[in-house]
């Protein structure tokens, strides 16, 4: 049986890793926060690793090889390296090491296979991640090797770190380590970037996210605004969404990093930006579309959620706000994940963006699109009762029925001063099984004075083929392809609205596809 782990609030981050998920939640003393690696025996929390502290190194160590003290015999395994200033100048910097047997002492550490050596104060620590904060995550390979892909996040309560599926090693960017709790965090022409409170954002060496040095290309920029969200390697150029203004980078190295400014009206709510076709994010008129023009590196703005703008005024009155986001690549569909457990879901793959709103048994707290160990495409979120979930697949809210309705406007025909006597509503459903579906309708705008048609339920058969064409066992046998629900809907108006609902809790998704009335044409509408 799955079950959630041990520990405290909500999941504050989860992703994806070379096929294995990953998610991180406060301990149940909230003293720290744990990385949870899911396995066949459930969610096993990971041990990070220990940090080694040395200085007067002679040259560097090598990842995998063992170190040993030369007074105390104490062992352990290389996992990361960084240097304090880039370079062995001074030769101070740390180790992340596993696998420790013994107890190191102030003392010498030297590694056989590489000749390094290097002088210790103390023994390694433990390294824990502080409980609490908001996660921010990006999964990106710095390096030449194909197994290099980590993960990068930054929680604004501590420092930032970098996760290969092991060991997490910390981001050291020369800020004091009480002040070092970046918000955010991205990569920029081959650049690592963190960002601040208050409007600093600083990017390490290139190509060598733990190295910020600036002798060897670190640097820093001020943005003047606190951070909202940030969208990396987006038309040559990383946009910048503050809270107070939006701008956007251009370079790419230190000495012609260029930050320009797109506007200063208030900027977006924090982890509503995704690239879908062009940024999307939430303001506070909406959910508005940042795209690229012809001109190199320049940007123009427009909203796009005018046809549910109702909605978000809505929740705007009554203080709901937007919790966090998420991308379908593979569908081209923006989520916006609310406080009251909706979901706002955006089909992009049109010339209008297509909006639905969508009611959750939970409360989402966190989200990620990445991959499984079969490079087929995950959607999973964190959510406040402690478990994950996937979304976009299955038939049920984890067992529970799926309801879905959909009211349809109200349809004149194109003669809206003619009444009609409507007889028959002719819905065509495009799917792999069966749907079972309710239809009623109701006429002249809702009248009162008119009854609307009765529900009625139909249990509508499709998902057909060609035979000798269509591929064995992924199609009906002795089924149309498209099946087809005739609903009567008697009634007399100058316009019909068709209302479908579905309840269902084992069927597979089907898609409406066309709705035709059958109807005879009366007298024109009198005042």
């Amino acid at each position: 049986a799955i079950n959630p782990p041990s520990g405290s609030w909500p999941w504050r981050c989860v992703w994806t890793l070379y096929g294995a998920i990953y998610a991180v939640r406060d301990n149940v003393a909230c003293t720290c926060a744990l990385i949870h690696k899911a396995t066949d025996q459930g969610w096993q929390a990971l041990s990070l690793g220990f940090v080694l502290d040395f200085t007067a190194t002679n040259k560097l160590f090598q990842e995998g090889e063992v170190i040993t003290g030369d007074i105390s015999g104490a062992t352990a395994t290389v996992r990361r390296q960084a240097m304090a200033d880039g370079g062995l100048t001074t030769g101070d910097g740390f180790l992340v090491v596993t696998d420790i047997t013994g107890t190191f002492q102030a003392e010498t550490i030297t590694a056989a296979d590489s000749g390094a050596s290097a002088t210790i104060a103390e023994a390694p620590y433990e390294t824990l991640l502080p409980a609490g904060g908001l996660y921010r995550s990006l999964v990106h390979n710095f390096y030449g090797a194909s197994d290099r892909k980590r993960v990068y996040f930054a929680n604004g309560v501590g420092r930032a770190h970098d996760f290969d599926g092991v060991v997490a090693a910390p981001i050291r960017t020369g800020v004091e380590e009480e002040l070092d709790k970046p918000t955010h965090i991205a990569e920029h022409a081959a650049h690592l970037w963190v960002f601040y409170k208050g409007g600093s954002a600083q990017h390490s060496e290139p190509g060598t996210p733990l190295q910020w040095s600036t002798t060897g290309g670190a640097g820093e920029i001020g943005f003047g605004s606190d951070f909202a969200d940030v969208i990396p390697s987006f038309a040559d150029a990383m946009v910048i969404i503050g809270t107070a203004k939006i701008g956007y980078l251009v370079g790419t190295s230190a000495q012609d990093f260029d930050l320009k400014e797109l506007s200063d009206e208030p900027g977006g709510r924090p982890g509503t930006a995704q690239n879908v076709g062009g940024i999307l994010y939430q303001d506070l008129k909406g959910v508005r579309r940042l795209t690229a023009t012809q001109t190199f590196a320049n940007f123009r703005a427009g909203t796009i959620s005018a046809r549910i703008r109702p909605l978000f005024q809505e929740k705007k009155r009554k203080g709901i706000k937007p919790v966090t986001s998420v991308r379908v690549p593979s569908r081209d569909i923006y989520r916006l994940f609310w406080s009251d457990k909706t979901m706002t879901s955006i089909y992009m793959g049109r010339s209008e963006p297509e909006p639905m709103q969508v009611t959750l048994p939970f409360q989402v707290y966190c989200a990620h699109s990445g991959l499984d160990e079969d490079e087929n495409e995950v959607i999973l979120v964190g959510t406040d009762d402690g478990w994950v979930y996937q979304l976009d697949v299955g038939t049920s809210f984890d067992g529970a029925e799926v309801n879905a309705f959909i009211q349809l406007p109200f349809n004149s025909l194109r003669t809206p001063t003619l009444n009609k006597r409507f007889n028959y509503a002719i819905l065509n459903v495009i799917g792999q099984e069966q749907a079972t579906l309710s239809i009623t309708a109701d006429f002249s705008d809702g009248d009162p004075d008119l009854i609307p048609t009765a529900e009625q339920s139909f249990n509508v058969s499709m998902g057909g083929g060609i035979y000798n064409v269509s591929n064995w066992n992924e199609f009906i046998w002795s089924a149309q392809a498209v099946g087809t629900a005739t609903a009567e809907c008697e009634g007399i108006g100058s316009n019909i609205s068709v209302a479908i609902r579905s309840d269902a809790t084992h069927e597979r998704p089907h898609t409406l596809s066309t709705l035709t009335y059958d109807y005879n044409r009366r007298g024109i509408k009198r005042p």
